[in-house]
């Protein structure tokens, strides 16, 4: 955890680390929710979120439609796209409203499920 002080604010900068792993279809379209509510200190909740996608292939995979819940402890997005076979990594920044800052990762894999029979 690093601190560091911002125009007189106090920031603290640290790393929540890799919070999921899930396999996925490349024509799928999943709705996924992230529960912070155990990183918040009491009153604290998330103002803002962005996310980067890697590797970049084509097509794509896409984490899309980040909507932060009304109590502002989860955020719900999509995630879709991406080439059977890859596997990429989601870096979410979540920023609270005491000024934390926390990256952290979420894997996909690309996977057509087994055919049987």
């Amino acid at each position: 955890l690093l601190q560091t002080y911002v125009q007189g604010v106090l920031v603290r900068i640290g790393s929540v680390g890799l919070l999921g792993r899930y396999v996925q279809r490349p024509t799928a379209d999943r709705r996924r929710v992230v529960d912070y509510s155990r990183f918040l200190t009491k009153g604290e909740v998330v103002r803002s979120v962005s996310v980067s996608v890697t590797p970049t292939t084509d097509p794509e995979f896409e984490i899309h439609t980040l909507v932060i819940s009304p109590e502002g402890d989860k955020v719900a997005y999509y995630a879709r796209g991406g080439v059977e076979g890859e596997e990429y990594t989601a870096t979410f920044t979540v920023t609270t409203s005491l000024r934390q800052v926390w990256p952290h990762d979420i894997r996909f894999a690309v996977r057509e499920p087994p055919q049987y029979g």
